[in-house]
């Protein structure tokens, strides 16, 4: 089943789902299925995957570097892979263990393309990582987002001068 999803051969993954794949088994490196879609960038073979209530009920289940189908998706750069994933349940909201959201992630990214889609579905655009950064912050000290991140992060609502846990500001 993994490999019939990462090659986006979307009518073996419904004929083995059909017949009792189990859709939430973890390879060695702790990934379903579902990151094997996002990895081959199949959407036809994610929306297959999370019109399952199996798959539905687990979409923010992290691999085995605590990334969920939905960072590996903006990690990847793929605005219609995140649009599908979030269309079809992934939270916007999990935390991995270092407390970045998807929205931290898409800021770190650079991934200006995604980011609004990200935004329109994040509570609070200033929701801190575990030492206190906002996506802001992750924005100015990435090499990979550039002052359009910045400035779509501070139109979404985010708090340019909000500090973190030893008082610094973003800018």
């Amino acid at each position: 089943l993994h490999e019939a999803c990462y090659s986006g051969r979307f009518e073996e993954v419904k004929f083995l789902l059909d017949n009792g794949a189990q859709s939430g088994i973890k390879d060695s490196a702790g990934s379903t299925p579902l990151h094997y879609a996002v990895l081959g960038g199949s959407e036809d073979t994610v929306s297959l995957l999370a019109s399952r209530s199996s798959v539905r009920e687990s979409i923010d289940e992290p691999d085995a570097k605590g990334n969920p189908a939905l960072i590996v998706a903006i990690l990847r750069q793929n605005r219609p892979m995140v649009q599908a994933l979030i269309a079809n349940g992934a939270s916007v909201e999990h935390q991995d263990s270092a407390g970045l959201t998807a929205l931290h992630h898409a800021a770190i990214a650079g991934f200006n393309d995604g980011l609004d889609l990200i935004i329109d579905e994040t509570a609070d655009l200033n929701v801190p990582d575990k030492r206190g950064y906002t996506a802001v912050h992750h924005a100015v000290n990435s090499a990979e987002a550039s002052n359009n991140t910045i400035r779509l992060l501070k139109e979404g609502g985010a708090d340019l001068e909000v500090q973190d846990h030893v008082g610094l500001t973003p800018l």
